[in-house]
């Protein structure tokens, strides 16, 4: 009997292609601090340091939570600018408000939790990244009263895959693996994590998937109101 279905959140819940649009934005609101240089100046010391920082965290070297200061200090570096604490925190905060207002809520999440605290389903959120900009990002889209864990890398010290992460939240929760569903964009981070530990892992299909890639033993959606079919049969 399924009692928790525990979610990730950027990519799942909420969109993330908001990025680039960000980036011009944090480009024009603090021109005059990075020397007026051109964006494409701008763009190219930002996406070096990203590619850095990505082969970092492949090496278990950086945590995600780690990246989003990082990341500052590293493009200010590739662009000679000599390391300001003040315009490290404007680009950082910049695009946390940015990406707070410009993130937009999945079609059919909101059937779906309302559907499962009408049926007394917990509900979880288990995300890579710094608690305080899950808890932001979950407060924006209006659904923190519908969240009854919130569960981020930064708490337990590791990340998804990492079975670890995946127990904290089920022991916080208090159920069993096999009661409980995960549902999650990335087939390393969320599917094979989830799986690993015996939590039903279903995939929320994007634009980066392609359908000739997706391993043919998972459950793929593109509509969260999909979920509420499965509850119902794996509850009879």
């Amino acid at each position: 009997m399924i009692k928790a279905v525990i979610f990730d959140l950027d990519g799942t819940i909420i969109s993330d292609d908001y990025i680039q649009d960000g980036l011009l934005f944090l480009y024009k609101k603090n021109k005059n601090q990075l020397g007026n240089l051109d964006f494409n100046t701008f763009l190219d010391a930002n996406r070096k340091s990203v590619n850095v920082l990505r082969k970092l965290h492949s090496e278990k070297k950086v945590y995600l939570h780690q990246v989003g200061i990082t990341i500052w200090y590293l493009t200010l570096k590739y662009l000679k600018i000599p390391t300001q604490s003040r315009l490290i925190y404007s680009l950082y905060s910049d695009l946390q408000t940015y990406i707070l207002d410009s993130i937009r809520i999945k079609p059919g999440f909101l059937d779906l939790i309302k559907y499962l605290k009408n049926k007394q389903i917990m509900t979880g959120v288990l995300s890579n990244g710094l608690f305080i900009e899950r808890y932001e990002r979950i407060k924006r889209i209006g659904i923190l009263n519908f969240i009854d864990v919130l569960i981020s890398s930064d708490i337990v010290g590791v990340e998804k895959p990492d079975k670890k992460i995946f127990n904290y939240i089920l022991k916080v929760m208090k159920i069993l693996p096999e009661e409980s569903i995960y549902i999650g964009n990335d087939l390393i981070e969320d599917i094979k994590g989830a799986r690993a530990v015996g939590i039903l892992p279903i995939l929320m299909l994007n634009k980066n998937h392609k359908d000739d890639k997706l391993p043919r033993n998972i459950i793929v959606i593109e509509d969260f109101r999909d979920i509420i079919n499965i509850i119902n049969k794996s509850n009879i």
